[in-house]
């Protein structure tokens, strides 16, 4: 009976990695090599910031599992100082998917199918170091290739939920630091901390600030939940004074439209003038943007997309909401897009998302509004897929369960693009989530 045990386990473990797999990209050839994408089941990283040489060290351990044989795919931006595959020291270098997408790294050593674990090690440039207050943070934007946590950390793609650890420290001085996260974190001593994030967390969704303590003036709110709960909310920045106030009404709101709240807590880094990005259960912001950036932990941090062609689904819905849950009676040619249909190896959201997408989601709700409408579907939605997944070809598919009808015409048309876009697609600078430049970026560390 225990061997069956094992056996039925060992099964059922299989049977998950499957299906966190089949969520990639497909493996691909380029240069006599076959690059393959891998489930990465854990991360642990060791970041020291020592104030006296100013430089910030990362030692990191990824436990992978590649279903086939060939060179492993995962992400890293700067540059790594060493590398070792198994115990075996390797190179590791960039490549290009198809049709020049995107790039990311990849182990330079061809492996066999199963477990296998990466160590690294490479410095992060981005910290401020000045006067002995140390200031870091992983900034991250769906506008821009490559600035998730791939940005700082090896990791990996989106479509991938990761356990990761970290063990931080600051060294070589007395002035003392605090680390705002959205894991659970466990103070070891001054200037030194282990942080434990959810073994649903995926690259985008890891909310990470570190600076000398007394920097802010902070807020810290409860909120009771409709399902009885108590969730905290920590308000804090330059900004946090115009905020802390409108933070409950937003999220009473949030709950009685999708149900109770999908984190135990809340950061809000009131930072900047205009626009803001989300995280699990956080998000820099503008008072501006504060409502549309709550709504992202239900749609893109609690349910997230699984690759750059499913980002649209999250940011139509929060810019339908930022336009009231306006209504469209009918859909034109300016509307005709190919949000869900680029290459797969896409990593960015189509910026069509905040205007016809948004326009999308107001027509389905006056097609449906005899039967509850899109905001009773995406409150059985969220519901449904809360911590997993979600592609579009989910949300047709849901959408089609739900109010019991065909929608590949529409689909086809305005979001595969099948028809044809008859329109020159430009953009504009968009107000909600604004590109930062590195100085920006810098700024509000």
């Amino acid at each position: 009976m225990k061997v069956l045990t094992l056996i039925i386990s060992g099964l059922f473990f299989l049977n998950l990695s499957a299906n966190e797999i089949s969520f990639a990209s497909r493996s691909f050839k380029a240069n006599d090599k076959k690059f393959v994408f891998i489930d990465i089941k854990k991360a642990n990283y060791k970041i020291i910031y020592d104030s006296k040489s100013k430089t910030t060290r990362v030692y990191s351990e990824l436990y992978f599992r590649s279903f086939e044989d060939g060179y492993p795919l995962f992400d890293l931006v700067p540059k790594l100082e060493r590398a070792t595959l198994d115990n075996n020291t390797i190179s590791v270098e960039e490549v290009s998917h198809p049709k020049n997408i995107t790039k990311s790294k990849f182990m330079n050593e061809l492996v066999k199918a199963g477990d296998h674990v990466l160590k690294t090690i490479h410095y992060i440039k981005t910290t401020s170091y000045k006067s002995n207050k140390i200031r870091s943070a992983f900034w991250f934007s769906d506008l821009n290739d490559r600035r998730f946590l791939e940005a700082y950390l090896p990791t990996n793609f989106d479509f991938d939920r990761v356990s990761m650890n970290f063990d931080i420290k600051v060294i070589n001085t007395q002035r003392e630091h605090e680390i705002k996260v959205n894991c659970p974190q466990r103070w070891l001593s001054k200037n030194h901390w282990q942080i434990k994030c959810p073994k649903h967390f995926n690259s985008a969704s890891i909310f990470y600030h570190l600076f000398e303590k007394g920097r802010f003036k902070s807020y810290k709110k409860k909120f009771k939940s409709i399902d009885g709960r108590i969730v905290t909310a920590n308000i804090y920045g330059p900004l946090s004074m115009m905020v802390h106030n409108k933070v409950k009404p937003i999220f009473d709101e949030l709950e009685g439209d999708f149900g109770p709240m999908p984190h135990e807590h809340l950061i809000i880094y009131a930072a900047i003038r205009s626009g803001g990005m989300e995280y699990a259960g956080a998000t820099i912001t503008s008072p501006m943007a504060l409502g549309h950036e709550m709504h992202h932990f239900y749609f893109a941090r609690s349910m997230f997309p699984a690759g750059g062609n499913a980002g649209w689904i999250d940011e139509a819905l929060a810019s339908w909401r930022d336009k009231d849950y306006m209504q469209v009676q009918n859909l034109t040619e300016k509307d005709r897009t190919i949000m869900g249909a680029h290459s797969q190896y896409m990593r960015v959201t189509d910026r069509n998302a905040y205007s016809k997408g948004a326009r999308f989601m107001a027509h389905l709700d006056y097609k449906f509004k005899s039967k509850g409408g899109m905001k009773s579907f995406a409150k059985d939605l969220h519901e449904k897929y809360m911590r997993n997944q979600m592609t579009t070809k989910i949300l047709q598919s849901e959408l089609e369960k739900y109010f019991n009808t065909s929608l590949d015409s529409l689909f086809d048309e305005f979001i595969y693009g099948k028809k044809g876009i008859s329109t020159k697609q430009s953009f504009s600078e968009n107000p909600i989530h604004r590109k930062l430049t590195k100085k920006q970026m810098q700024e509000i560390l």
